[in-house]
């Protein structure tokens, strides 16, 4: 309907993450996990907001809202977890904010 390609292979990025929580167990797992989680959503999360304020099309603008939300309660959940390290954020911040 909007003539938007979709990617059907995961970056390097996310076959990294991949290869990480394959070999890790337990805490390491839950902790990597609550990490690669909060940082991919937190990056997207800054990607959506762009969209939506920078499209003139109502679809686009109807369905970053809705992706906005669903990925904002993501990331609480995965804060609430207490497994999300302040290094993360700070990556995040950085990739989402890097400097002029």
């Amino acid at each position: 309907m909007l003539g938007v390609t979709l990617p059907d292979q995961a970056t390097a990025e996310q076959q990294d993450w991949v290869r990480q929580l394959t070999n890790a167990q337990g805490l390491e797992f839950d902790k990597l996990f609550a990490n690669v989680l909060r940082a991919s959503h937190g990056k997207i999360f800054a990607t959506i907001a762009e969209v939506r304020a920078g499209t003139q099309n109502d679809v686009i603008r109807r369905h970053a809202k809705q992706a906005n939300q669903t990925v904002l309660d993501h990331m609480e959940v995965l804060e609430d977890t207490g497994l999300v390290d302040q290094q993360t954020l700070a990556d995040v911040a950085a990739a989402v904010n890097p400097p002029k």
